[in-house]
């Protein structure tokens, strides 16, 4: 992790304004991780995230919507990652039996 500022926690309107891409496919993933998951999280966990956010929208649409792994991303990025999309799939399959 290169940015200084991933080491202290954001405060949560700040994680929620970064979650917010612009990009639908991004937006439906990190929002809703936000919205349901994000304060249940440890403080750790809380900065694998922010080191998320951090990344730009293209890595993160090749890892988050194209699913393409990433060797150079540490065991525990890879696991966050895989952590945020499985919390998606699982807001998703609520949100279809609810309607």
């Amino acid at each position: 992790m290169n940015d200084p500022s991933v080491h202290q926690l954001w405060p949560n309107n700040v994680v929620k304004w970064r979650s917010r891409r612009g990009i639908l496919e991004l937006d439906y993933i990190l929002m809703p991780f936000f919205s349901r998951y994000y304060c249940s999280v440890s403080d750790d966990e809380r900065l694998t995230h922010q080191w998320l956010l951090s990344q730009t929208d293209t890595d993160l649409q090749n890892w988050l919507v194209r699913r393409q792994p990433v060797a150079s991303l540490t065991l525990e990025q890879q696991t966050w990652i895989r952590y945020v999309l499985g919390c998606a799939q699982t807001i998703f399959a609520s949100s279809a039996i609810d309607s």
